[in-house]
């Protein structure tokens, strides 16, 4: 559950509240619904950034669900996935890595490899080492996502769009620039036949023009830059990227 403005957070708090008093009293403490209703003020705080009310809420609906379902259910992986990439948002690596783990054991265990519960295990655990510094290991986990999202889903669905993302990510940090710019195409590319996208796309596309350039490639920056199709119109209404524009608009025309 994710609200995006501080107002739709502090309504669905009151409504989240009002719920839990009220499935309190219909079906006592030892209850899924509760649990359930727990778990999601829990969500609603972690995205306020109030990471240690989410996490006490997030504790007691465990300690419910592992009660009532026992340890190795998904629901109680579900708790623990959540509890990993709140540590994960508060800057705890280590304990994020440990619950998430935690939570992939359980969802193989529970529901096989080949499912969108493991492989977004895999992908929080890449997000984890990424931040951690261990990009080999980032990306072996990114790839083990990757592996299932492509196995279940088309190569324009967000979930895969997004790894290729992550993995550019890595391999900037790795100095591969060649793989990075290989990566941020396929982005690019999965997102051309998705409406709504054109800014997405063209930040897209001023990252391999950068990239270009980081890599000493300043005829490719050039070629690509002059080529690309830009919406100066649409641009402008996301100013960062216009002003990177206008500054390789000035390089291009200068050379």
């Amino acid at each position: 559950v994710i609200y995006g403005r501080m107002g739709e957070f502090d309504s669905a708090l009151n409504s989240f509240k009002r719920a839990l008093k009220i499935k309190k009293i219909v079906y006592g403490e030892m209850h899924p619904e509760v649990a359930t209703t727990y778990m999601n003020i829990g969500l609603v705080y972690m995205n306020k950034k109030e990471f240690e009310k989410a996490d006490r809420y997030f504790k007691t609906s465990l300690d419910i669900f592992i009660k009532i379902l026992g340890e190795n259910h998904s629901k109680v992986a579900l708790l623990y996935g959540n509890m990993g990439v709140n540590y994960g948002m508060k800057g705890d690596i280590e304990n994020s890595i440990k619950y998430i783990e935690k939570a992939l054991r359980i969802n193989i265990s529970v529901l096989g490899e080949n499912n969108t519960k493991v492989a977004l295990n895999y992908k929080n655990l890449g997000m984890a080492y990424f931040v951690k510094g261990d990009y080999i290991r980032s990306l072996s986990y990114y790839r083990k996502a990757m592996e299932i999202y492509t196995g279940i889903f088309d190569q324009e669905t967000p979930q895969v769009i997004s790894l290729y993302e992550d993995m550019a990510g890595v391999y900037y940090k790795l100095r591969d620039f060649n793989k990075r710019i290989l990566y941020l195409e396929k982005a690019l590319k999965a997102l051309e036949n998705r409406e709504g996208k054109e800014l997405h796309i063209m930040n897209l596309a001023m990252e391999i023009v950068d990239t270009y350039l980081e890599a000493g490639k300043f005829e490719k920056a050039r070629d690509y830059f002059n080529n690309f199709q830009w919406d100066i119109p649409e641009m402008k209404s996301d100013q960062s990227l216009y002003k990177n524009f206008e500054k390789f608009n000035t390089l291009f025309k200068q050379k």
